[in-house]
């Protein structure tokens, strides 16, 4: 194995629980979102021999990746390439509003996120190609163990890249508040070897 990377997504956010679209917006963790990360970085620590963590720089995952990092002992690098998705008017809104709102092109979203993006919001296709670019990144560093803290989006758009999937199928791949995916790397063929465990949170 020549290469881990250890998937994290954030904790536990108000807008988790009201189903609001975050997107891009810098919304932070709530209690419960705290204690998330607690366990997740508990779970690490007693398991994990981690080299590197990386993390988005938005504040859910950014704090997130902060009680791993002190419990390990690791500072936390940032990259802004992490970011979810932008979703453009929809940021900030339930699923009720944006049926509301915007019918017409919430149902093409469903249909078809590829060629029927936010309104003013980013392409899934360049979505992808900016989260394949910064794991490319990682990937080609020296660390071998890398704890990757980030949105289930991001997540859920490299696993469907690497298991060859179409992108359009990307929401097939769900992932929690606090769920960890592990993939390994074998001459440089990605493996998945874990998919969202959340055994670790009570």
């Amino acid at each position: 194995m020549e290469k881990e990377f250890i998937f994290l997504r954030h904790g536990e956010t108000e807008w988790n629980k009201l189903n609001r679209y975050q997107g891009s917006l810098n919304i932070g963790l709530n209690e419960r979102g705290r204690e998330q990360a607690r366990q997740a970085a508990s779970l690490l620590e007693e398991t994990r021999e981690i080299d590197l963590i990386v993390s988005s720089d938005l504040d859910r995952a950014r704090d997130t990746a902060s009680v791993v990092g002190e419990r390990m002992g690791l500072e936390v690098q940032l990259r802004q390439d992490l970011r979810e998705m932008d979703f453009g008017i929809w940021e900030g809104k339930d699923y009720p509003t944006i049926q509301e709102e915007s019918p017409e092109a919430y149902q093409k979203w469903l249909e078809d996120p590829v060629k029927n993006p936010p309104p003013e919001g980013e392409s899934l296709v360049d979505f992808k190609e900016r989260v394949v670019g910064v794991c490319q990144e990682i990937l080609e560093r020296e660390e071998e163990d890398v704890l990757i803290v980030c949105h289930g989006g991001v997540i859920m758009a490299y696993l469907a890249h690497i298991l060859g999937m179409d992108l359009r199928d990307y929401r097939r791949l769900r992932v929690s508040n606090a769920g960890i995916s592990q993939v390994s790397y074998y001459e440089r063929q990605p493996v998945l070897h874990t998919f969202n465990c959340t055994n670790h949170l009570s």
